[in-house]
This record gives structure tokens, C-alpha cells and sequence, in this order.
């Protein structure tokens, strides 16, 4: 009885997430977007960098184990970063943290430069 009742359950967990996917699929605002097109979200490069960079670069991102953005985004154009963002540094800095997001991360590390 109790293997009957845990495959059972087995199956159809499956079937109960599948009906809860396609519930919220209904629910999406898709615009006028053609039908099974979901929109894209926005990507936050505040937010990304808050939570990514903040390990090496310290809360307040003036440097920790990295270095200070606010240094670097005085020193440093918006492509010389997206430049390190995608390459890495000297092998401090990882390579790819923010894949297909560099310019974007870049541009927001430059509004840091005139803030303390």
C-alpha cells in the first residue's frame, strides 16, 4: 500500500508543477507580442553589481579584495571596463561575470566615479 501511494505521488508531481507553469504562462502580460512570446526582463546592472562584485569589491564597493570602483571608474573608460568585465584582469579579476551584460554593468561602474 505504501509503494502504491508514494509512486503514485511520484507521479503526478510532475503533472500538478506542469499545471502550475502553465497557470502562470497564462498570467504573463505579453504585450503584443506574438502568441508564445514571452518578453524579456530588463537587465539591472545596479542590482548585478550589488550582489556580484560586492564579495571583492567591498559593500560599498570602495575595495576589498578588488580594488575601489569608484577609483577605477575615474580611471578607466566605459569600454576599458566592459573590457575587463569580459576578459578578466591579470588574473585577479575572473573573466565573464557578466555575459552579453558588459556594456551595461560598465556604464553603471561610470556613474560611481563623482560619488564616495
Amino acid at each position: 500500500m505504501k509503494r502504491t501511494f508514494l509512486g503514485l505521488l511520484i507521479a503526478i508531481i510532475p503533472v500538478l508543477v506542469a499545471l502550475g507553469f502553465y497557470r502562470e504562462m497564462k498570467t504573463l502580460d505579453l504585450g503584443n507580442q506574438p502568441p508564445g512570446v514571452v518578453k524579456a526582463t530588463a537587465f539591472d546592472a545596479k542590482a548585478f553589481v550589488q550582489t556580484t562584485c560586492v564579495s571583492c569589491h567591498g559593500a560599498d564597493l570602495h575595495g576589498l579584495v578588488g580594488p575601489d570602483l569608484h577609483k577605477k571608474a575615474q580611471e578607466l573608460s566605459a569600454v576599458q571596463i566592459a573590457n575587463v568585465l569580459k576578459n578578466g584582469y591579470n588574473g585577479d579579476m575572473p573573466k565573464g561575470l557578466a555575459p552579453g551584460h558588459e556594456d551595461e554593468v560598465a556604464a553603471y561602474i561610470k556613474t560611481l566615479a563623482n560619488t564616495n
